[in-house]
């Protein structure tokens, strides 16, 4: 169950480039805002990651780490956040409660055979306002795809 799960907080401003990469070539999940925190999942491996899940915008321009994980084998969901005209440069971003049960559900399905180990990828200018993600689960997908 979920509560086996260690969760680590990464803050690339904070962490050393030899610690990004054992964390993230370590991970079973990652889950991050669209931002710079993502582009760490270049040190995943299919082997340790089970899924990419990005908490995204609906524009076709911001398919990077979409990209980046199918280049490297990665299972990639994206979830979409909350619109709004200044989201791209917001210091904060709102996540509804469905997507959060949407997330909560793909991380279980994700880590149900695995020694799980849950990477959130945040910077200074982008941080989740919720950090409620296992409050209960949902089987729906909130995904373009």
């Amino acid at each position: 169950d979920v509560e086996d799960v260690d969760v680590y907080d990464f803050d690339g401003a904070d962490t050393d480039i030899d610690a990004a990469i054992r964390l993230f070539a370590s991970a079973t999940v990652v889950i991050g805002v669209h931002g710079a925190g993502l582009a760490n999942i270049l040190w995943c491996t299919p082997e340790n990651t089970r899924l990419v899940i990005e908490l995204g915008f609906k524009h076709a321009q911001v398919r990077h780490y979409e990209h980046l994980a199918s280049s490297l084998g990665l299972s990639y969901h994206r979830f979409f956040l909350e619109s709004h005209p200044a989201a791209f440069a917001a210091k904060f971003v709102d996540v509804s409660q469905d997507t959060i049960d949407h997330v909560v559900s793909a991380v279980r399905q994700a880590i149900i055979l695995s020694s799980p180990s849950l990477v959130m990828a945040t910077d200074n200018n982008n941080i989740m306002r919720r950090r409620e993600f296992f409050p209960h689960s949902n089987n729906n997908k909130n995904d373009d795809g």
